[in-house]
């Protein structure tokens, strides 16, 4: 019942502009007024139309005028999920990269003990001694006598 009024007012609103449109000379003012109130009564018809499947997947549901008046709410909704998106990967490519730096640092630790000990047992004294003893040339020997210190007083 309430859909046979709203097209009776719809009918009866249509025809008195047209009549004020044959009759009178209407100023802008008017004209505008009844442009308006013509395109609400079109928007409110397009509002009226049933949502289905094939207006879901056509995009025809992108022209309501719900979607039109909240577009740019749309579009910021839009980009913060974009800049959402980006940032989830960015930290994700991250964490793989601070996992690598991890097991390289491993490694790296691993490679310096084994470099540490290396020259730890090639610095022993015994070891020197016998690198000393089988070069014939070197007058280097291990000292027989307890080092001591030099005072001052010794050289004056």
């Amino acid at each position: 019942m309430a859909d046979k009024d709203k097209q009776k007012k719809e009918s009866i609103f249509r025809r008195l502009a047209k009549h004020l449109l044959k009759n009178k000379e209407l100023s802008d003012d008017e004209k505008e007024v009844l442009a308006a109130t013509d395109k609400y009564i079109d928007d409110e018809k397009e509002n009226d139309k049933p949502i289905t499947l094939k207006s879901v997947l056509g995009g025809d549901i992108l022209t309501t005028a719900f979607f039109r008046n909240q577009l740019g709410l749309l579009v910021v909704i839009g980009i913060c999920l974009m800049l959402y998106v980006a940032n989830r990967y960015e930290c994700q490519r991250l964490q793989i990269q601070i996992s690598d730096l991890r097991t390289e640092l491993k490694t790296l630790e691993f490679d310096a003990i084994s470099v540490s000990s290396k020259l730890t047992e090639a610095t022993r004294q015994s070891k020197i001694e016998n690198i000393l003893k089988k070069d014939t040339a070197n007058t280097l020997r291990t000292a027989m006598s307890a080092p001591y210190k030099l005072k001052k007083e010794d050289f004056e």
